[in-house]
């Protein structure tokens, strides 16, 4: 594992090229190769800038501005789905560098994935408040058109393992009262669902490390703004089996795999009861933090495959940390930014699906998987 803190015109371990392009901060272009990494020109940013360099993936993230913060990722390898159906959809594109992109807003966070120079990018942006001009379409396209290549060749620096020790896991017990719905059946009156019996991302451990645990809908459960009058998110009924899938159910975030286009991006799970900050969530997989926001955190593992846990409070993890399967990553919480939600985990995978790019791709039968197991 590759890893680089604090890069800046004075102090790297990257190739010569790309030292030399951190330091001509004029120069626009250069011949890529082996990685073509994107990163913003500004020299500020490059001087805060944290990068991390893999085999199949490279991740540099950045502060914006005072209430921004920025995350970049290029893919190395690709997926090939042909029994998943991954329709384009023009809602939501513009047009970006030299190509087109996918603008998507999920939870606050706006995320734009692109494919380029025969690489694909995916830039994120987190606002602590979510009223920032930068935290819009506009916003992360700006952004976007703003960041230029720097280094590639085919000199790599000497990896810098960073591993954890981290304590076995101990064992955890199958609850043998376990239902869920079908994958694409959603809460009545909450959307239409994706049927997608995918397993996007096999052998993953499940995210909370508590059993029973319970995937449904916030907004349209007891306690949503969708749900009942008067009821609480503490409702019993939030906190029972059957399992609902809410991939899909309706919100306004563009979600190309759904039915509407539109749609809830990830997979909202409550824990054991209603309690924040108590249970533990862990890493699904080994991998790197490529992200840490006020909000959210994102690792990448070695298939390049993204997963995004959002609302956890007690952090136990920081940006470039090499985590493994079952370490613990935070809590179960309400952390929102400068606001608060509903007492639950956020859980997203994002993958570069050959001839698509970065996207969403439905968690609930990987996570309906990982907790059979």
């Amino acid at each position: 594992m590759m890893i680089e803190k604090e890069v800046n015109a004075e102090q790297t371990t990257l190739d010569k090229g790309t030292r030399d392009l951190l330091r001509a901060p004029d120069q626009k272009q250069v011949q890529i190769s082996t990685v073509p990494v994107l990163l913003p020109k500004a020299p500020t940013a490059l001087a805060a800038l944290y990068l991390i360099v893999d085999k199949t993936f490279y991740s540099a993230s950045w502060a914006v501005s005072m209430e921004a913060h920025a995350n970049i990722e290029g893919a190395r390898i690709a997926f090939k789905y042909p029994e998943a159906k991954m329709p384009r959809t023009e809602q939501g594109r513009r047009k970006i560098r030299s190509s087109s992109g996918v603008v998507t807003n999920s939870e606050g966070i706006w995320t734009l994935a692109w494919n380029e120079q025969g690489a694909s990018y995916m830039l994120a942006i987190e606002c602590s408040k979510p009223a920032a001009l930068i935290c819009s379409e506009d916003g992360v396209v700006a952004v976007a058109n703003d960041l230029r290549y720097v280094g590639g060749g085919e000199h790599a620096p000497a990896s810098r393992s960073i591993f954890q020790n981290v304590a076995p896991e101990a064992a955890r017990h199958k609850d043998p009262q376990f239902q869920y719905n079908p994958p694409g059946l959603l809460v009545p009156g909450s959307g239409q669902g994706l049927p997608d019996s995918t397993v996007y991302a096999p052998g993953i451990q499940f995210p909370i490390s508590q059993v029973p645990a319970f995937a449904n809908s916030q907004v349209w459960n007891p306690g949503g703004i969708q749900g009942p009058p008067n009821t609480s998110q503490c409702d019993t009924h939030n906190y029972s089996y059957p399992w609902w899938d809410n991939f899909c159910e309706t919100r306004t975030f563009s979600t190309p795999m759904c039915p509407a286009s539109t749609g809830h991006q990830g997979q909202d799970i409550r824990p054991p009861s209603c309690k924040a900050d108590f249970y533990p969530v862990i890493s699904v997989d080994d991998g790197v933090v490529t992200n840490v926001g006020s909000y959210s955190v994102f690792i990448t593992d070695s298939a390049g495959t993204q997963f995004r846990y959002l609302h956890m409070s007690s952090l136990k993890i920081t940006q470039g940390d090499h985590v493994t399967k079952g370490q613990q990553l935070g809590n179960v919480s309400n952390v929102f930014g400068s606001s608060t939600t509903t007492i639950h985990l956020h859980f997203e995978i994002l993958q570069n699906v050959d001839n698509y790019g970065f996207t969403h791709v439905s968690p609930y039968m990987s996570l309906v998987s990982a907790y059979e197991q």
